[in-house]
């Protein structure tokens, strides 16, 4: 008697799921084709890209509390109530300002690097200041380099960081299928390498470029500091000159970079 009545329960059980299912599938199928339509017409008739490129080339570079983000500001708030939006309103917000100044430079001082061991003038880096970086002295931050590709192997070197730039050059993975993930794979480098560096005594730090391309342009983007420790100015180098400073430090026991930040 006793299976007689669990068999009869799983059978309820069952065909009440089934039941239900198909009853929540039928409520959601109108919603489900209204969804499709919208994407549809999007894809069809979307504008995003038009109006991407009426703000970058009418506003252009827009960094938060810059008198271009405020023209980005009214520049939306019009094109809203132009595209018939049932509500648009403004409120004030705070937001953090940064300016990123004129001077962007980076060296290697003179050394013997190269097959006939002569020496060489001081070698110009391609550089730009992250996002939120604080400035060097006038005269720039004079230090050896040692170059790191992940936060546990600077940890590791700890007293041996001290004093020293940081040099993160940990590559986008290209092998991945999507280029966000392998830009997630690598950008905590860039977010986070000051806090990093700064941890182990570090004065600067050099962050690779967040892009799989090998080229001589290098990538800005926003980096952050934390209160319990000193504030160290931090930059981003093209994969270009970060290859050939990896290099370089293969080759010599030591090698000096000066940098240089007005922002």
């Amino acid at each position: 008697m006793k299976s007689v009545t669990r068999l009869s329960t799983i059978i309820f059980l069952i065909f009440n799921f089934y039941f239900l299912t198909d009853a929540q599938e039928k409520v959601a199928r109108p919603y489900d084709s209204l969804a499709l339509k919208i994407y549809q017409t999007g894809l069809r008739d979307g504008k995003a890209y038009e109006l991407l490129y009426e703000l970058s080339t009418t506003i252009g570079h827009r960094l938060s509390g810059s008198e271009n983000a405020a023209k980005a500001v009214a520049w939306g708030k019009k094109k809203m109530e132009s595209l018939g939006f049932d509500s648009v309103y403004l409120e004030p917000v705070m937001v953090p300002h940064w300016v990123r100044g004129d001077v962007e430079q980076a060296y290697v001082l003179g050394s013997s690097f190269g097959s006939n061991g002569k020496q060489h003038e001081n070698v110009e880096l391609t550089v730009c200041a992250l996002g939120g970086s604080i400035a060097t002295p006038t005269e720039g931050v004079t230090a050896e380099v040692i170059e790191v590709k992940t936060f546990e192997e600077l940890q590791a070197l700890d007293e041996k960081a001290k004093g020293k730039i940081v040099f993160f050059n940990r590559p986008m993975d290209k092998s991945k299928m999507t280029t966000f993930e392998a830009y997630g794979g690598a950008v905590n480098q860039r977010g986070s390498g000051a806090v990093a560096a700064a941890s182990v005594g570090g004065v600067a730090a050099l962050v690779r470029s967040m892009t799989t391309q090998l080229d001589d342009v290098p990538h800005t983007g926003s980096m952050h500091y934390v209160d319990s420790l000193p504030k160290v100015p931090t930059a981003a180098i093209s994969t270009v000159d970060a290859n050939y400073l990896s290099e370089l430090l293969k080759k010599e026991k030591s090698v000096k970079v000066t940098l240089k930040l007005s922002c």
